[in-house]
């Protein structure tokens, strides 16, 4: 029963681990000021002992839950240490020289609890798409033969009722359709089962030239300006075909974010050993929370999307050895920004 709600769950840990970080802090702080002032020994043991709330404050709540712990104990123990003054073990410059180790503690435990918990929730990631991959290649392969019947028989349907409109009109939707499904289920298998990249020096302005061509009629349709800036020239090492695959989902996606009298740029520089693409546009944004799942297979806003294109670009990226970064406010467009290396790398595939 407890399975349908990890939420409730986590939440109370939550705020069991939190009370228990509080309580820890106040704890310390009472052993300090109920402590005589001549049991030196005891005060030394108990700031040592504000270490504990701190560091489980970081590995819980990361560098933030660390920092705050962190400051919350020197503002409760400063007062103490000024009050003893040269009473304390080794004197007062001593303990308030100690102070900012529990924020130096801090940093460092919550860089490396975030960095875990970065990696660990990749990792959860990586395995769930590739078990929605598998899924879908497998449902695409059964989908497959009874969609060319059903395309097969709603092509003779539309050639053999040309006479009457209204069942020649369905017929071509179903037509249609199916052309639609076919394009979704070949995305599912390029996605589950991508073929080997073949790797080549390819012209840099060729490859954003024909990206943009490829796009044009569309862009013109939806009243979308789409801009090379600049021109650039140079080489990029990889797979021809994929690069233009990715480059048309960009480009595409950021022309249906756009509103009618938008601007899409295109645009490429050479930085730090890398060949950076961008693709920016003025469109809606995204939310935190679409963000956060852009580039998951089957997630899309849109009614007519089928989520596969960001998920192939991320896909073709890792196989070229590269990054993805995406940077979006809602209400003011989108930038995407794709690093390539400058030298042949083997791929991740390979």
């Amino acid at each position: 029963m407890a399975q349908p709600y990890p939420s409730l769950h986590r939440g109370n840990t939550s705020s069991t681990i939190i009370a228990a970080i509080v309580g820890g802090v106040l704890l310390v702080t009472l052993l300090h000021y109920l402590t005589s002032a001549n049991l030196l020994p005891y005060h030394a043991v108990y700031r040592n002992l504000y270490y504990l709330p701190i560091t489980v404050a970081a590995v819980r709540f990361g560098i933030r839950g660390g920092l705050l712990t962190s400051a919350v104990c020197i503002l409760l123990y400063l007062p103490h240490a000024v009050g003893m003054g040269e009473m304390l073990p080794g004197g007062m410059f001593e303990n308030l020289i100690e102070l900012p180790l529990f924020v130096f503690v801090a940093v460092v435990v919550g860089v490396l609890a975030d960095r875990e918990r970065k990696q660990r929730e990749q990792l959860r990631r990586m395995d769930r798409l590739a078990a929605v991959g598998q899924l879908a290649a497998g449902i695409a392969h059964e989908v497959r033969n009874p969609l060319a019947v059903v395309r097969a028989t709603a092509q003779l349907l539309a050639t053999h009722l040309r006479e009457r409109q209204d069942l020649h009109r369905y017929a071509t939707v179903l037509t249609d359709e199916s052309d639609r499904i076919e394009r979704l289920v070949g995305g599912l298998l390029e996605y589950a089962k991508p073929r080997q990249p073949v790797f080549e020096s390819l012209a840099l302005a060729d490859i954003l030239t024909t990206a943009v061509q490829s796009v044009e009629a569309y862009a013109l349709e939806q009243q979308v300006i789409v801009q090379i800036e600049p021109a650039s020239a140079g080489t990029l090492f990889g797979d021809a075909q994929k690069i233009q695959q990715l480059l048309l989902n960009l480009l595409l996606n950021a022309i249906q974010a756009s509103s009618s009298g938008g601007r899409v740029w295109l645009k490429s520089s050479r930085e730090e050993g890398h060949i950076m693409l961008r693709v920016i546009d003025e469109g809606r944004g995204m939310e935190p929370e679409e963000l956060e799942r852009a580039c998951d297979p089957f997630f899309t806003t849109r009614t007519d999307g089928t989520g596969l294109g960001l998920a192939m670009v991320a896909a073709i990226i890792a196989e070229h050895v590269g990054k993805l970064q995406i940077a979006s406010t809602r209400g003011h467009g989108t930038t995407i920004t794709v690093m390539f290396p400058e030298r042949p790398i083997t791929s991740r595939r390979g």
